[in-house]
């Protein structure tokens, strides 16, 4: 295992033991975000005891704002079977709400791409709530590859 005593140390007994991983991570400019990326780099450590993921299912997802997630989703698969795991599934959505909405500065952000599209008036008007989440995961921009996803 990963010679590093932190947090995620005691997780490692967990990740080998579970049936199946679901790995999921916002997309910001289209790629893993700063959780994700560094998680997946140290499963690497995994490595040095002949491949422990190996036939580990697992599905990934993305979730992104503005921009489809694709990529985000194709690193987690790209890493993951690295490491010999199989991936059985994978989703991928946008849910339209702006970055700058989910840190809190959405009304004051004018810096960020919502600014940049709608401007001060839909800056001042525009509003994140519930339904834009639960449209966006239930909409036809969903996109679901794979045959089992439990």
């Amino acid at each position: 295992m990963c010679k590093i005593d932190d947090d995620l140390k005691p997780l490692y007994p967990k990740i080998m033991d579970a049936e199946a991983l679901v790995l999921g991570t916002s997309s910001y400019f289209n790629n893993l975000n700063s959780y994700m990326a560094p998680f997946l780099e140290r499963l690497w450590s995994f490595r040095h005891q002949q491949y422990p993921l190996q036939d580990k299912p697992f599905v990934a997802i993305g979730v992104g704002g503005i921009r489809h997630p694709g990529a985000a989703v194709d690193s987690i698969i790209k890493r993951m079977t690295a490491y010999r795991a199989v991936c059985i599934g994978s989703m991928s959505c946008t849910t339209e709400i702006y970055p700058c909405y989910k840190c809190g500065y959405g009304h004051v952000c004018r810096v960020g791409s919502f600014y940049r599209v709608y401007g001060e008036a839909g800056l001042q008007s525009w509003r994140a709530r519930n339904v834009c989440y639960r449209s966006a995961l239930m909409g036809p921009q969903v996109q679901i590859r794979g045959a089992r996803v439990y």
